[in-house]
């Protein structure tokens, strides 16, 4: 008994001290401005290391572990995800200035312009410019990109306190803790160590990108989850509705959650439906007085070519040369169809061989990461959550499957890996296309190692037996 207080003593002073250890390193990456990305390597390198050190512990937890301890060490784990994002929080955006947009978009519908049809620029809305935001504003010869669910978060923010930054962190830091929450009763659902859910809450992406950076994708994000949990819990009057309908919020905030009807959409699922369609179309509905324009930035979004094009874009540009001018409208359009493409292939999974939500959403996720036309560091945060269910680490305690399960490992090296392209695409940073091959594929080539190992010594499987155990019933 003593010897077992003794290690659960040592565990919980390591757990603080990593913890401590990983406070200056978000307090630099938070403070860190772009001429200083060589710099901001290092201290991502030391959170990235004390972030894995902290999951690995939480998933090695000794098997006699007493329940009493299991709260303790989630408690401290919880402590110290809540004091990396107060750090981050305290910080005004450095990294990226996409915040200050939200609030000028803000701005622009309290006094009842809309941001699709005035560009910042536009001399019109002069009288609108204030000494703190604009000056700081970037991208002022376009409409903005955001759809209507996520400005609806920016006015909200707006009306509690225009044009400040604080107001606008904490309404995505709440969506970023609620995400956390859900996460946890995912895991708690499908039976699994709560700890599990650490996988999300002190990945370096979300403190950084949504405490510190405020990206409004936090809110797809927890909207996308508490869909995932009404059509995953307890069948209640109306809950396909309400699916559906935070599903369609999530959608109206970030393009993609649509695609995740895919993977939660049933036979005759008209009550589903009805709450995404109605949603979405409520959404733009509420815009339409204002103006919707041609749908805002959309267009130029997919059009425009940055150093961090997407991997479609990247290798048809090195196999077409850089001489050869080809149609950005063909190249959106072939991404259109390779995702459709996918989607059928996921669904058609799902039918046939019982693919499970979680799986299918870290499948999808994974198909729309590949075939985005931009990549950042905030779009990847929406495979952290499936990864909580799926995720296999050396030293944790054996489940039926966990050498399967540990082809999630990809996954996860990616989302550790990506935000260092902060530094690597940097300007005057030495990067070349080369080193696609191993930032991106590496991780893919992680995690497909141990499926082939497994079909190689284990040919013969239970059908839809993969993962079973740690996937969410639908």
């Amino acid at each position: 008994m003593w010897r077992n207080e003794g290690r659960h003593g040592w565990r919980l002073a390591a757990i603080g001290g990593l913890g401590l250890v990983g406070l200056p390193c978000v307090q630099h990456i938070a403070a860190s401005a772009v001429d200083l990305l060589h710099a901001l390597g290092w201290w991502q390198l030391g959170l990235t290391l004390v972030a894995v050190g902290l999951i690995w512990l939480a998933f090695a937890a000794p098997v006699e572990q007493s329940q009493r301890a299991r709260r303790m060490e989630l408690g401290a784990l919880l402590a110290v995800a809540v004091a990396w994002r107060a750090v981050a929080f305290v910080a005004p955006p450095h990294l990226s200035l996409d915040a200050y947009r939200y609030l000028w978009d803000a701005h622009l519908l309290i006094h009842g312009v809309s941001p699709y049809t005035h560009v910042p620029v536009d001399p019109s809305i002069a009288t609108l410019r204030d000494a703190v935001v604009w000056p700081i504003l970037t991208f002022r010869t376009v409409p903005t990109l955001y759809p209507p669910g996520a400005q609806g978060l920016f006015v909200l923010a707006g009306l509690i306190a225009p044009l400040n930054i604080w107001a606008l962190k904490a309404a995505i830091l709440a969506c970023d803790l609620g995400a956390l929450g859900l996460t946890m009763l995912l895991v708690w659902r499908a039976g699994l160590d709560l700890r599990r859910a650490m996988i999300y809450g002190l990945s370096p992406i979300p403190v950084i990108e949504f405490a510190g950076n405020g990206h409004v994708d936090a809110l797809a994000i927890v909207t996308t989850l508490g869909a995932v949990v009404l059509a995953t819990g307890p069948r209640l009057r109306g809950y396909r509705f309400l699916a559906g309908v935070l599903l369609g919020l999530a959608t109206l905030t970030k393009l993609y959650p649509l695609l995740f009807a895919i993977v939660l959409l049933r036979r005759r699922d008209w009550g589903f439906l009805a709450g995404l369609v109605g949603t979405v179309a409520l959404g733009y509905l509420v815009m339409l007085p204002i103006g919707i324009g041609g749908g805002g930035f959309l267009g130029t979004y997919f059009q425009q070519r940055f150093v961090d094009e997407g991997l479609l874009q990247h290798y048809l540009g090195l196999g077409l040369g850089d001489g050869l001018h080809f149609s950005r409208g063909l190249l959106s359009l072939a991404e259109f169809a390779l995702i459709a493409a996918g989607g059928g292939l996921v669904a058609w999974w799902r039918l046939r061989h019982g693919l499970g939500v979680a799986t299918g959403i870290l499948a999808i996720s994974a198909i729309w990461i590949l075939l985005s036309p931009h990549i950042f560091p905030w779009y990847v945060a929406l495979l952290l959550p499936p990864l909580a269910l799926q995720l296999h680490l050396p030293g944790e305690v054996a489940f039926p499957g966990a050498a399967r399960a540990s082809a999630a490992w990809g996954f996860w090296l990616f989302t550790l890996l990506i935000p260092f392209t902060y530094v690597l695409f940097a300007e005057h940073s030495g990067y070349n296309a080369n080193w696609f091959e191993l930032w991106f594929y590496l991780p893919a080539l992680i995690s497909l190692a141990p499926r082939l190992w497994a079909h190689i010594h284990q040919p013969a499987f239970t059908k839809g037996s993969a993962h079973a155990h740690l996937d969410l019933a639908d």
